[in-house]
């Protein structure tokens, strides 16, 4: 009876340490996946939190730069936009 109970105890834990570890690897994952939606819609950009220096970590990082590079250069299209509007009148 005691080695079943630790049994189940250890198998509790082990189902408690692979469920936090697992949203720790997702999260991340998931906050990044949201946030590619949101430009694919054409939403403004958010940055993801980058909490990590690992993979995914990186991933984020260059997610950011990316949305970052990408609103620069709408702010410089919608600039040029105005400045043809201005020369053609």
């Amino acid at each position: 009876a005691t080695s079943v109970a630790m049994a189940a105890g250890f198998l509790l834990l082990g189902t408690i340490f692979t469920y936090i570890i697992t949203r720790r690897i997702t999260r991340p994952l998931d906050q990044l996946t949201r946030g590619i939606g949101v430009l694919e819609q054409g939403g403004s950009f958010e940055p993801v939190p980058v909490e990590s220096s690992d993979e995914i970590g990186r991933l984020a990082t260059a997610f950011n730069h990316l949305g970052t590079t990408l609103q620069a250069r709408e702010v410089e299209k919608a600039h040029l936009a105005e400045e043809l509007r201005h020369a053609q009148k």
